[in-house]
């Protein structure tokens, strides 16, 4: 079984991820899906990461440029032997999407994922459960400032771009509203309910779908 995790930064969805794993035995990706498609695609770790954001105008017109380099050299040259292009956010984001799929088709008992985008590539999975994590904005910003170090009102600051970032990036490449409720098995709110409560939460859901 898989079980995704969504969440909003600062609602505890890492914490939840962890526990739900031990829970169930099961395996917890994270960071660790980024270091394989680096891996696959023999770069850092770092320009997987970025491939993850939607790409800025710059970055796209530098990568268009990329695939034809010499265009009208080559056009006057006549034919000449291809060369590979340079791989783009879209391949590198590719890359993370066969990681993702590998884990739930795999032979191993499944994962716990968190994040990457693993509840659009899972869509419709027969062995993906997908769990929303979301809180109240205050109590969000509350947790972010502490955990960074920064002020509330820095903290405030980054909440927002963190929300904006993710729901253009799964607009653009999902045509998914990210916080809708519909995209889910699982709605938890960690604002209403503990966090111990919430883990048995998902765990029931999922023992429910695996014993069907």
């Amino acid at each position: 079984m898989i079980v995704t995790i969504s969440r909003e930064q600062g609602a505890q969805g890492e914490e939840l991820g962890r526990a739900v794993a031990a829970g169930l035995g099961l395996p917890y990706f994270d960071h660790e899906i980024i270091a394989r498609a680096a891996r696959m695609a023999n770069v850092s770790e770092e320009t997987i990461e970025q491939a993850e954001r939607v790409p800025s105008l710059l970055t796209r017109m530098i990568e268009a440029l990329g695939r034809y380099p010499a265009g009208f050299e080559l056009a006057e040259a006549g034919p000449a032997v291809a060369t590979a292009p340079p791989l783009t956010s879209d391949a590198y984001r590719a890359l993370v999407e066969q990681v993702i799929r590998n884990l739930a088709d795999g032979p191993g008992p499944g994962a716990v994922i968190l994040g990457h985008g693993a509840m659009a590539v899972l869509r419709g999975h027969p062995r993906a459960v997908h769990v929303l994590v979301c809180a109240p904005f205050e109590q969000r910003a509350r947790a972010v400032a502490a955990e960074r170090g920064v002020t509330l009102e820095e903290a405030r600051r980054l909440l927002k771009q963190s929300d904006q970032e993710r729901a253009e990036y799964f607009q653009r490449y999902y045509q998914i509203r990210w916080r809708d409720g519909a995209n889910y098995d699982l709605t938890i709110n960690t604002g209403r309910m503990r966090l111990g409560t919430a883990v048995e939460a998902v765990m029931a859901v999922v023992r429910s779908r695996m014993s069907r």
